[in-house]
């Protein structure tokens, strides 16, 4: 088998590995500057409020970027991935393949947690006074 055959069907894994990562870690610090955002009591200084809607949006691409790696991995057919192997098949037509994409447990929250980013970055949109306070218990929420 050629080595470099196994390293490129690795790494959209890889990549999804990282925006794991990457939108757990931004709802933490989303969760943590809204946090300190709600404690100050100084209007003028927006800063932590600044950091966590730019974290919790670095989260709500993440999201989607799993999103994406786990809907490519699932129309390609990449059966080394247990997630794939177990709830998708070629012989499946395209819609049963697509209704795969949350099909398990671990697709099912990745639907979870993508409704609830969209929704966070509605509510930072929109709530305007009550922004810090809900987004606080929303990016934790995301974390967790």
């Amino acid at each position: 088998m050629d080595i470099q055959f196994i390293g490129e069907t690795l790494l959209p894994g890889k990549v999804g590995q990282f925006f794991i990562v990457l939108a757990f870690a931004a709802s933490l610090l989303s969760t943590i500057s809204y946090f300190f955002a709600t404690q100050n009591k100084d209007f003028a200084d927006q800063s932590w409020k600044r950091i966590g809607r730019i974290s919790f949006l670095i989260n709500w691409l993440s999201v989607i970027g799993i999103g994406s790696t786990l809907f490519f991995l699932i129309l390609n057919h990449y059966n080394e991935y247990y997630y794939v192997y177990s709830h998708s098949s070629k012989e499946l037509p395209v819609y049963y393949i697509v209704s795969a994409f949350w099909e398990g447990q671990e697709g099912s929250f990745w639907l979870w947690a993508f409704w609830q980013s969209l929704l966070g970055v509605i509510l930072m949109w929109k709530a305007r006074s009550w922004e810090n306070s809900v987004m606080t218990v929303v990016a934790f929420s995301q974390a967790f």
